[in-house]
């Protein structure tokens, strides 16, 4: 056999880079997007409802009412002064803004004839900024001497340290914001409590119109005595919180005394108890 070449055939390792892929940012949606993308699942699945809470504001809009409670944090912010570490310099600043507006509060009532001076004395007190502006004339403010002056912007301090005081999660209780007057209290509802109260008024050409309250119930079932010997019957149900009776009135010139009286409902059943018999006196036309 003739001698045959032998070839040799090297192995070269060629290295090709690995390319990680990045995991995608998370992009951060727009409120349009939101929108955008609600109103194409409407269209898509019909309407969708979105229960928004919204906090009632602490803060009393009424001046009376505010007056009153920035007296009540000042009466009772020395029993929880060392609980949420307010100083004696805060407790002076709630003091002080308490006598300042009640003054205030108490002179305003006796000023009709400058008013518009005095209402902005008040914003300014409350929430504008700088010192205090002079009183304004009208009313004796001699006798009994007004308190020191503080700066304008009552609210806003008045803020700050409720907001101090609400923001240590680990000791406050809302017993404590009862008893200083920035928290409300809320009743719980409980059906069986019910009782209508009905108020009764004659209109669209002398027929009743009741009106009455809801509340957290699912209706109000209503009956009526005509004074045809029948007694109370059933008349309707309702979810308004108005409702007229358009039942045919008396013949021309002559009267009768319909009475009402009606009942909750929840869940689907007579809850709470019989309203008291309201009454009034219908006439033909």
């Amino acid at each position: 056999m003739k001698n045959q070449k032998t070839k040799n055939y090297s192995r070269v390792k060629i290295r090709i880079p690995v390319v990680k892929k990045e995991k995608p940012v998370k992009k951060e949606r727009t409120l349009t997007e939101i929108i955008l993308d609600g109103m194409m699942l409407k269209m898509k699945f019909g309407p969708i409802v979105l229960n928004v809470t919204v906090a009632k504001d602490y803060v009393e809009k009424d001046q009376l009412k505010l007056a009153a409670q920035l007296k009540k944090l000042a009466d009772n912010v020395g029993e929880y002064k060392d609980k949420y570490k307010l100083t004696t310099a805060d407790v002076a600043e709630i003091l002080a803004d308490s006598l300042y507006f009640n003054y205030y509060v108490e002179k305003h009532n006796g000023v009709a004839d400058y008013a518009k001076a005095w209402t902005k004395k008040g914003n300014d007190a409350l929430f504008g900024t700088g010192d205090a502006s002079l009183w304004p004339q009208g009313v004796n403010t001699v006798e009994p001497a007004p308190p020191a002056d503080v700066p304008n912007g009552i609210v806003t301090r008045y803020r700050e340290k409720v907001q101090r005081i609400k923001s240590q999660k680990s000791i406050y209780k809302v017993d404590d914001g009862l008893v200083m007057g920035f928290e409300q209290a809320h009743s719980i509802f409980v059906p069986g409590d019910g009782k209508p109260v009905i108020k009764v008024s004659l209109v669209n050409g002398g027929h009743p119109q009741l009106a009455f309250k809801i509340s957290e119930y699912q209706l109000v079932e209503i009956q009526v005595d005509r004074g045809d010997g029948k007694g109370m019957v059933a008349l309707d149900k309702t979810k308004n919180t108005h409702y007229v009776d358009n039942s045919t009135l008396p013949e021309a010139g002559a009267s009768a005394i319909w009475k009402y009286q009606m009942i909750y409902w929840y869940a689907d059943a007579r809850a709470g108890a019989w309203s008291g018999i309201v009454e009034i006196t219908v006439k033909g036309f």
